[in-house]
């Protein structure tokens, strides 16, 4: 009975080519949206639950660990498995803002008043090298680093506010947003993709610099959030200044 069943499938597959290839295609689209949305479904599990933020502070104490933190070096300990004791620690700390980057699928948007961390930098161009869309808006002033000379370099776009008027109004912002569901949008309509990777909004602000002294001095803090819809509203602003900013040209030596 199997037998004669598989037979007629296979017979009629081969007097119905054109309908078994449609028949096909369509059930592969079918599994890949079920498998999408499933997927999706698991990504919003995996948010902390009972927290859509959290805060990070740096201060004095941060480098109280220093010593511990040359160890793991020296030892090869993977980060995720170094922990020193100190709820304060700069390192630890500044891996929970990167640990929010390396989570982007689509876009991670900056807009960064001083930068100059190495390691923000390789992040970035980590995210970069997935295709992710990284742009960063600064203040004209706070350009000249090696940190933005890298990024541009690698084909990061870097862009600081236009100012006709040439007033002393700064671009003092420091925030990002990763995978703002209108970027996302945005970029799979660009791309002409049809179906998305599934992603998780998130966005930080706060006082912090990406700077030696902001992460390893001074006395700062960083909000990162899970909330959507206020992560719309920073997209909003970074949209709307990008359009009154211009790309940032090479250094001058």
């Amino acid at each position: 009975m199997e037998s004669s069943l598989a037979y007629d499938l296979c017979k009629w597959v081969e007097d119905n080519q054109a309908l078994a290839t449609i028949a096909a295609g369509a059930t592969l689209v079918l599994i890949s949206e079920i498998v999408s949305r499933l997927w999706r479904k698991l990504r919003q599990r995996m948010l902390p639950r009972g927290a859509a933020f959290e805060l990070v502070v740096f201060n004095d104490q941060g480098e109280d660990c220093s010593a511990k933190h040359y160890r793991y070096l020296c030892d090869k300990v993977p980060k995720e498995k170094q922990d020193c004791g100190n709820p304060f620690c700069s390192e630890l700390n500044q891996q929970k803002i990167v640990n929010r980057i390396d989570a982007a699928m689509y876009s991670v948007d900056l807009a960064i008043f001083s930068f100059h961390s190495m390691v923000m930098t390789k992040a970035l161009l980590q995210a970069f090298s997935r295709n992710v869309c990284v742009r960063i808006i600064t203040n004209q002033e706070s350009s000249a680093t090696y940190a933005f000379e890298k990024l541009r370099n690698y084909g990061v776009q870097v862009r600081a506010p236009r100012n006709p008027l040439r007033s002393k109004a700064l671009m003092h912002h420091k925030f990002f947003v990763v995978d703002a569901k209108s970027r996302v949008l945005d970029i799979q309509k660009s791309r002409g993709l049809r179906h998305y990777r599934p992603f998780v909004t998130t966005f930080a602000t706060g006082s912090i610099n990406w700077s030696t002294q902001g992460f390893g001095g001074n006395w700062e803090n960083c909000l990162i959030s899970y909330d959507a819809g206020n992560a719309e509203i920073y997209q909003k602003e970074f949209n709307r200044l990008w359009e009154l900013s211009s790309d940032i040209g090479p250094r001058r030596h």
